[in-house]
């Protein structure tokens, strides 16, 4: 879910207080459990939603969308792991949206993404839980690591 990965990003920043900022998506209610989430992500440019006040905080998201929403939120947070792997391209490099292709180049060269069998990214598949806990967990590792080195 679109809401869900966006709430676990915000809280991971501490959950900042969202007072005084307003909701530019229609279809993100007041008081829901990803409401602040969303609107604190809209604000620092993590999330940009569909357009037209759309955001989908319900939707499944893709594999393409999740590697964007993360690096954005490294370009945010301005923790950048270094690249540890040779650029890399996916059999199914054309079907990436184009807004996509840059976040999931920069996150496989990170070793944030792995892709799937036969070099496949999938970047219309959805995301699973377990595949965002791994990215996040790579994506986490990744920070420590560059702490101490």
């Amino acid at each position: 879910m679109l809401g869900m990965a966006v709430t676990v990003l915000y809280r991971l920043e501490g959950a900042p207080n969202v007072v005084g900022l307003t909701n530019l998506f229609d279809d993100v209610v007041s008081d829901e459990w990803y409401t602040d989430a969303v609107i604190w992500a809209e604000k620092n440019g993590i999330i940009t939603g569909y357009g037209n006040g759309k955001f989908g905080p319900n939707d499944n998201i893709t594999r393409e969308q999740l590697a964007t929403i993360l690096y954005r939120f490294e370009q945010f947070t301005a923790k950048i792991p270094m690249d540890i792997v040779m650029d890399k391209e996916f059999s199914d490099w054309n079907e990436i949206s184009d807004y996509a292709k840059n976040p999931v180049n920069i996150l496989v060269m990170q070793g944030i993404i792995n892709g799937k069998l036969n070099n496949l990214f999938d970047p219309k598949g959805e995301a699973t839980r377990a595949e965002f806990a791994a990215m996040l967990h790579r994506f986490m590792l990744a920070i420590v690591l560059s702490i101490t080195e």
